[in-house]
């Protein structure tokens, strides 16, 4: 747990908004399989959406994911347009006016913050690095934008910058991906007949990725150990970032 934190990739092993995404679309995918309607789909999807966010618990990015994926297939329901940075809002409003506390609490701050810095940075980095092949375009674009809003928040609770995040990013992420889909096809599959060659390969798989993972995190050359920048520096950083999205974002 410890290793896959300084990689930046604990947010594949903690229940998130990529476990919301992937269950709505299994859930979609298996009723538009079966012939139903897409109407009917969404609405089942909300309702397991709802029994998974409580059977794993109201941590905030469980909370947010949950929210957000409700509010998306209402959106389609109706008929109307979904935005992303509003469902967002919308979400930190609700979760704010429940407990206002949770403002202080560093799971609310980061998940909210990396999730508005994906919306904000994410198709605007994508652009201007069009140069970069797309499988080391993606990683990069994820990581920066992720990172840029909560760089500050970062320093101050865990004293440490990742350079390991955005090759843990282009080598494991993918990897991960492609266990977790195995894993749930596997598992329907070793119903109907016997699969353990198909087990072995994901074993393989997650040990790669384990190992991997295990020496980016213990790599000096990737991990920077920096401390709690003062308030002045985290304002004037913050100030440098604004003044980056009007020139990107806004003025364009």
């Amino acid at each position: 747990m410890k290793a896959f934190s300084y990689t930046g990739l604990i947010h594949i092993l903690s229940i998130s908004g990529s476990h919301i995404a992937l269950l709505l679309a299994l859930v979609y995918g298996l009723g538009r399989l079966i012939k139903l309607r897409k109407r009917t789909c969404l609405i089942l999807g909300i309702i397991v959406a709802c029994i998974y966010c409580g059977i794993v618990g109201g941590d905030a990015p469980v909370i947010r994911a949950t929210m957000m994926s409700i509010l998306m297939c209402i959106a389609y329901i109706k008929g109307r347009l979904y935005q992303a940075k509003q469902a967002l809002c919308i979400c930190a409003i609700l979760c704010l006016i429940y407990d206002p506390f949770s403002l202080f609490d560093v799971s609310f701050q980061l998940s909210f913050g990396a999730t508005y810095g994906l919306l904000i940075w994410g198709k605007v980095l994508y652009e201007r690095i069009q140069w970069l092949p797309r499988w080391l375009k993606m990683p990069l674009v994820l990581c920066v934008s992720a990172q840029l809003l909560i760089l500050p928040l970062q320093l101050y609770y865990f004293h440490y910058l990742s350079l390991a995040s955005l090759f843990a990013a282009i080598i494991i992420t993918p990897l991960l991906d492609i266990a977790i889909v195995m894993l749930f096809g596997c598992t329907i599959l070793s119903l109907l007949i016997p699969i353990g060659v198909v087990w072995n390969v994901i074993d393989w798989i997650l040990t790669i990725c384990l190992y991997v993972n295990a020496h980016l995190a213990n790599s000096s050359i990737c991990l920077w150990w920096i401390g709690t920048i003062s308030a002045t520096l985290g304002v004037l950083y913050y100030g440098c970032v604004g003044l980056l999205y009007i020139n990107l974002v806004s003025l364009k």
